[in-house]
């Protein structure tokens, strides 16, 4: 299962607790917190592709799953959405650390 948190007004998405699980630990959880990551990228959010890609340097250092989720991958929804340029970037600094993106069926 996963649920979902916000966070605080100037809190980082690197800063938010609940959304990394320990590797080792992921087996024993039965419900995973993450954090969406609509609008990353755009005039709403514009600084959150450097905030995920500095979660994804913390969840690789520490051997840690980071849970984020998404709605539409559109450049204008509809509804919430994630613009595909800033998935690229997302997924393209993922490649570059060497930290997998992997679905919760592949998880332990």
């Amino acid at each position: 299962l996963r649920t979902g948190i916000g966070r605080t007004k100037g809190q980082r998405i690197a800063e938010i607790d609940t959304i990394f699980t320990p590797v080792d630990k992921i087996a024993a959880r039965g419900c995973l917190v993450g954090t969406g990551i609509d609008y990353a990228g755009t005039a709403k959010k514009p600084d959150a592709v450097e905030q995920i890609c500095e979660a994804l340097d913390r969840a690789k250092s520490r051997r840690e799953v980071l849970v984020l989720y998404s709605h539409n991958i559109s450049d204008k929804g509809p509804g919430h959405y994630l613009p595909p340029g800033a998935l690229r970037k997302i997924l393209a600094h993922a490649k570059t650390i060497g930290l997998p993106a992997i679905g919760y069926d592949d998880l332990p």
